[in-house]
């Protein structure tokens, strides 16, 4: 008998913050003690560096202010480091020396046939999803901050409809406090990005064809005029355009969000996965060749603490 598949989650913040997060389905994910940005080790750091002409005492440039943890705020005072602000555990995180606002986000949801994705070296994610499949973990779900934009990775293409009804997905992407407000835009696969093909999706999202429509080639700017979120199925298409600059810097420069959606290898084949790939990798994220062979599964999901999360409109 196949074995089911287990889908959990697990938040940036937690893995910069120790932490371990249990879908209750599956085996319990442990934390790294991955540091990207080095804000933990200040106090290691500020004793290295002795070249400083205006603290070579302390190791610290006057008024700089960091993260100490993902709660401490830290800030160069006299040639030493002092704790200058706390943030409110649970509901903000200490990000590039201010505390910022984060919520919490819970969902149901399954999965089926799918690829996965990898992460660049030196990277983390705001929150990330693992399918548990003969004993091995496959990430299937990534969602990150990409410059003043968002970015979300995900490897099945034929629950995408679930995927927008589980959480704020377009509130994430978009960032506005009211999502039904976000013009939404879908382009590739004219069957799972297309409302009008598969019935699962929302019809609020305007699907361009196969390809994003001419004018918005090297016009990052006229696409983020029209659009506040762009999905894109990147398989069984032309690939007439690559779009690397012109979504990243839709993202990135203009802060809107981007919805990479792939599918298992053999429907996305090796050139899909290339071409995505040249798109998020940017971002962190890096499509995998892979089929991971159909197998439903349902899981509560709990990610602890997202920034840049607005609320959910009832």
């Amino acid at each position: 008998m196949r074995n089911a598949i287990v889908l959990a989650l697990l938040a940036g913040a937690m893995v910069a913050a120790g932490c371990a997060a249990d879908d209750g389905n599956g085996p319990e994910f442990q934390s790294s003690d991955a540091d990207a940005d080095g804000d933990t080790d200040a106090d290691t750091d500020a004793d290295t560096d002795a070249d400083s002409d205006s603290d070579s005492d302390s190791g610290c440039e006057e008024g700089v202010v960091i993260c100490q943890d993902d709660l401490t705020v830290v800030t160069c005072i006299d040639g030493s480091w002092e704790v200058t602000d706390e943030c409110n555990e649970g509901t903000q995180l200490c990000e590039e020396g201010e505390c910022i606002d984060c919520v919490d986000i819970a969902f149901e949801i399954q999965t089926m046939q799918a690829c996965a994705m990898s992460i660049v070296s030196g990277f983390e994610m705001d929150g990330e999803g693992f399918i548990e499949l003969y004993g091995d973990d496959y990430r299937v779900f990534a969602m990150d901050r990409w410059g003043e934009g968002h970015i979300i990775g995900w490897c099945d293409g034929t629950t995408l409809g679930d995927l927008l009804d589980a959480f704020n997905v377009i509130g994430y992407l978009s960032q506005l406090e009211d999502p039904t407000a976000a013009n939404v835009a879908s382009f590739g696969d004219d069957f799972l990005c297309n409302p009008g093909a598969y019935s699962l999706l929302p019809d609020y999202i305007e699907f361009l064809g196969e390809d994003l429509p001419a004018e918005y080639l090297d016009d990052p700017a006229a696409l983020a005029a029209d659009y506040d979120v762009v999905i894109f199925c990147g398989f069984r298409i032309p690939w007439a355009n690559d779009w690397v600059e012109e979504i990243g810097t839709f993202v990135s420069v203009h802060g809107k969000g981007f919805l990479a959606v792939m599918e298992y290898e053999g429907v996305t084949v090796d050139l899909d996965f290339e071409n995505m790939s040249d798109i998020t990798q940017p971002a962190g994220i890096v499509f995998d060749p892979l089929n991971l062979e159909w197998a439903p599964a349902s899981a509560e999901v709990l990610i602890e603490c997202v920034p840049d999360m607005p609320p959910d409109v009832e």
